[in-house]
């Protein structure tokens, strides 16, 4: 029989250990699962390709990938992804970074790499030197970066698995 004190020990140990777990453990093939799920369910899917742009040209983040514990998928790609697939993508992947937010620009050269890559280069030199801090959100952790090392990453291709996803 276990005592109240060590029964209240154990559970607080349990709890402590669950908290220290990291989010990539959270990776599991259950989590996964749900992922999946509730992304096929999420009525972001089925956004407009204006409902996207008007959702990159107000962007907080830049953030593709699963973000937070459960491995979501962010508003931005949601949004990133309505408007790619459209077939005005190229055009209102123009209007995003004429209008939008630096992390809806980038964004966009993320349409720009999807849709032309000879072009990518041209119209990203006018941030590639930017050191404007941007918010960027990986699995549980957001940061700031320089716009500038962030263009960088989208021209190198860091992101074309994200991209070319879909």
């Amino acid at each position: 029989m276990i005592k109240g004190g060590t029964l209240i020990s154990a559970v607080l140990l349990v709890l402590v250990s669950a908290a220290s777990v990291s989010c990539k453990s959270w990776e599991s093939r259950h989590v996964a699962q749900l992922r999946a799920r509730l992304d096929a369910d999420n009525p972001h899917n089925f956004w407009s390709a204006n409902e996207g742009y008007e959702q990159l040209i107000t962007q907080k983040r830049f953030a593709f990938g699963g973000v937070g514990a459960a491995g979501a998928t962010s508003d931005g790609e949601f949004a990133f992804r309505a408007v790619l697939r459209s077939p005005d993508s190229a055009k209102l992947f123009e209007d995003v970074f004429s209008h939008g937010t630096r992390e809806g620009q980038l964004y966009a050269l993320c349409g720009f790499r999807s849709n032309d890559r000879k072009k990518i280069k041209t119209i990203a030199a006018s941030l590639i030197n930017n050191t404007d801090a941007v918010t960027i959100t990986a699995g549980c952790f957001s940061t700031e970066e320089s716009t500038g090392k962030v263009v960088q990453q989208i021209i190198a291709g860091n992101y074309d698995w994200y991209i070319l996803k879909h």
